[in-house]
């Protein structure tokens, strides 16, 4: 499918969503970048994008990608509560704390 249709968002996040079934995510974070790259807007992209970034253990830059899939759909509760992870391991009791009270309200 991405061979025929490389900008094809679904078949792009369906690929890094299996890398990341494989344990494969420096495979996955590169899928997703692509996906976020041609479809800046799709919230979906950045959380995974953060997801992928999340488990290496990368706390920042997956913070920045939860950060930029709340801006686009507020009402991710799942975005809201890994930002909120992020936070905690970055040491931001504050932002934890933000991100962890929007995670129960969507907002």
């Amino acid at each position: 499918l991405l061979e025929l249709r490389p900008d094809n968002l679904r078949g792009r996040l369906s690929l890094g969503n299996a890398l990341l079934q494989q344990k494969d995510p420096r495979g996955a974070q590169h899928e997703f970048e692509i996906a976020v790259q041609q479809h800046p807007q799709a919230a979906s992209g950045w959380f995974l994008l953060g997801e992928s970034r999340r488990l290496q253990k990368d706390w920042r830059e997956a913070a920045a990608a939860y950060e930029t899939a709340v801006a686009r759909d507020p009402a991710l509760r799942d975005s809201h509560r890994m930002l909120a992870e992020c936070y905690r391991e970055l040491g931001d009791k504050e932002k934890a704390a933000l991100a962890a009270s929007r995670a129960g309200t969507g907002r």
